[in-house]
This record gives C-alpha cells, sequence and structure tokens, in this order.
C-alpha cells in the first residue's frame, strides 16, 4: 500500500486506478480512490450450477461492479482463460465502461 499512496500523493485531479488484480480494491478504499478498473478473476472463468465460481472466495469482486467505502470498482470477465483453455457458464467480455463524475449522478 506504501508504493500506491506514494504515487497517489503526487495526483492532482480525478484518480482512476488500473489494476490488474481486483484485491486492490482494499488498499484502493483505504486510500479513498474513487474508481477501480479491473480484470484477473476471468470472471471466476468455471462456474458451477448450485456452487458458483470456484475462485469467488479470493476476490472481492469476480466480475462487473461493485464498491468499497467511497471506492466503485469494475472487473471485467475479459476474454482469455488461465491454467485450462475453457470457460463454464462465465461468456468472455469486453466492456465498455463510461466513467460519470459524482457531482454529474
Amino acid at each position: 500500500m506504501e508504493d500506491l499512496a506514494r504515487v497517489l500523493r503526487k495526483a492532482t485531479d480525478t484518480v482512476i486506478l488500473l489494476a490488474h488484480d481486483p484485491r486492490r480494491l482494499t488498499e484502493a478504499a483505504a486510500l479513498d480512490v474513487p474508481a477501480v478498473l479491473s480484470g484477473h478473476t476471468h470472471g471466476g472463468q468455471v462456474v458451477l450450477p448450485g456452487v458458483g465460481a470456484l475462485a469467488r472466495r479470493r476476490f472481492p469482486i469476480l466480475a462487473g461492479s461493485g464498491s468499497r467505502e467511497n471506492t466503485s470498482i469494475f472487473v471485467s470477465r475479459g476474454v482469455g482463460t488461465v491454467y485450462v483453455p475453457v470457460r463454464i457458464n462465465c461468456p468472455p467480455e469486453v466492456a465498455m465502461v463510461t466513467l460519470t463524475r459524482r457531482s454529474q449522478i
């Protein structure tokens, strides 16, 4: 978190954190970063009926939007795979995200 805090001290305008891993949400919230765009999870990649995604317990958000304190996050499922070249109940996506300042909402 110290590295991220050091970089943010130099920010002069709105900050958007591009973090490969959505587990950075905890740090971003602690530093009051308003928005995080992330990936890494492949949306869980394998989502079993009745069980869900096996990766769910490792990440705060597997896919889509969420928030913690004053920080919003969007996690894309992406188009790739990891470990095995298959997706089950988790289609790939190329996301288009429209960002709006809170003062305009």
